[in-house]
């Protein structure tokens, strides 16, 4: 990707690049679209992307949920709440575990 040109000299020619692993993890919006792949730069197709986002989406709610949970186990004062809330998490944990695989096989298998 070329991010400059030489403007005061013209007859230059010259450009910056940036490497797509450094431009995946600045901008993670990029990230599951590119992948470097034997030395090249492969894209998803738009329904396989739009599902990768949907399940990105399903992936930080359910983080968000499991980080809430482990908050509310550090208050719960009776062992029913603590046995029912760390039953959650394990759910939860379980479900996490499902949607990374998901998107894996979304962005690592076939790029059609």
């Amino acid at each position: 990707m070329a991010v400059a040109a030489e403007k005061k000299r013209e007859e230059a020619k010259a450009a910056f690049m940036i490497p797509t692993a450094v431009l995946s993890d600045t901008c993670k919006q990029l990230a599951p679209v590119t992948q470097l792949s034997m030395g090249s730069v492969t894209q998803l197709s738009r329904t396989k992307q739009i599902k990768v986002d949907l399940l990105e989406r399903r992936l930080n709610s359910l983080v968000e949920d499991a980080e809430a949970a482990y908050n509310q186990l550090n208050f719960a004062l009776s062992e029913v709440d603590r046995t029912r809330i760390k039953r959650q998490i394990a759910a939860l944990d379980q479900e996490i575990d499902q949607v990374a695989q998901d998107i894996d096989a979304l962005t690592q298998g076939d790029k059609s």
